[in-house]
């Protein structure tokens, strides 16, 4: 009987902490020029990426995750 329940109550909790997870798409650009910049390292709640050619990332965070964008040469930058 126990087994039972405890399923069921494994699975709604599982449930919960994936849905308060979302993906965020966006493009880094060079805010003098609007140039895509690649090989950015953006970075939410210990999970990393890095921007494709054309500036690109994709990322899993949760609500209210900062996002920290970091690049050789220029100052770290958090959303």
């Amino acid at each position: 009987m126990k087994r039972l329940l405890l399923l069921p109550l494994m699975t709604l909790i599982m449930t919960t902490i994936l849905a308060q997870q979302r993906i965020i798409k966006g493009t880094v650009r060079e805010k003098s020029t609007g140039q895509p910049l690649p090989g950015v390292s953006v970075t939410a709640n210990q999970k990393s990426t890095l921007t494709d050619s054309l500036g690109r990332y994709t990322i899993s965070a949760g609500a209210g995750d900062l996002l920290h964008f970091t690049f050789i040469g220029m100052s770290p930058l958090s959303l």
